[in-house]
C-alpha cells in the first residue's frame, strides 16, 4: 500500500509546480481540445522558487512551496495522448521506467480529467483533474485548489486503513480553510 501511496503522491505531486510570473488568473481563453494534445509530451522539472500559494497558514504554504516541487521532481514524467482519448503515463527515473499507466481521458472547460490503470503495479488506479493552458503556444498542465482537493478526496476514497484517512482528511480540511489559492502550471514539451 505504502508503495501505490507514494507513486500516487510524486504523480499527483507533478500537478503541484508553476512559474513566478503566473498569477492566479487563467491565462487561456481558447479551447483546448484532445487534437491539440494529440503526440507525446514530456513535463519538464520545476524549483521551488516557482510555487506560488496563497494562504494564511504560513506554515502550510511553506510546505507545499517546497514539498510539492521536491517530490514531483523525483521522476520524469511523459504523457502520450494518442487522439482516441487513450492517455499513456511513463514515469522514469534516470534510463529505468519505474511505472507505466494506461487509460481514459475527457477534455472539458480546458481541464484533463483521467483515470489511468497502473501496468506495473498491480491495476493500482489514479485519478486526476488538472487544468490545460495554452500561453504563447506552450502548453502547461496547471495544478491549482481544485486539482489538490482532487487528488486528496481521491486519497481518501481510496484510504485502506483510519490512520490513512486521518491523513487525508486533514489535508482537505487544512487547504480548504488555509488556502486561498495555488496556480501552477508545468511546461510540457512535445516530443
Amino acid at each position: 500500500m505504502r508503495k501505490y501511496l507514494v507513486s500516487f503522491l510524486i504523480i499527483s505531486a507533478l500537478f503541484a509546480s508553476c512559474t513566478k510570473d503566473d498569477d492566479t488568473t487563467t491565462a487561456n481563453t481558447t479551447p483546448i481540445t484532445a487534437a491539440d494534445l494529440t503526440g507525446t509530451w514530456e513535463l519538464q522539472k520545476i524549483q521551488a522558487s516557482d510555487v506560488t500559494v496563497k494562504g494564511i497558514d504560513i506554515t502550510l504554504v511553506n510546505e507545499l512551496k517546497e514539498g510539492l516541487p521536491a517530490t514531483m521532481n523525483e521522476s520524469q514524467l511523459t504523457f502520450t495522448f494518442n487522439g482516441n482519448m487513450i492517455c499513456t503515463l511513463t514515469e522514469k527515473q534516470g534510463d529505468k521506467v519505474t511505472n507505466t499507466l494506461q487509460g481514459a481521458y475527457t477534455i472539458l472547460n480546458n481541464r484533463l480529467n483521467t483515470i489511468l490503470i497502473s501496468l506495473s503495479e498491480n491495476g493500482a488506479k489514479y485519478y486526476y483533474n488538472v487544468g490545460i493552458e495554452k500561453k504563447d503556444d506552450k502548453f502547461f498542465f496547471v495544478y491549482d485548489k481544485i486539482s489538490y482537493l482532487f487528488t486528496y478526496g481521491e486519497l481518501l476514497k481510496n484510504a485502506k486503513t483510519e490512520d490513512e484517512k486521518k491523513i487525508f482528511q486533514s489535508n482537505i480540511a487544512r487547504a480548504t480553510t488555509l488556502i486561498s489559492a495555488i496556480r501552477c502550471p508545468i511546461l510540457m514539451v512535445k516530443k
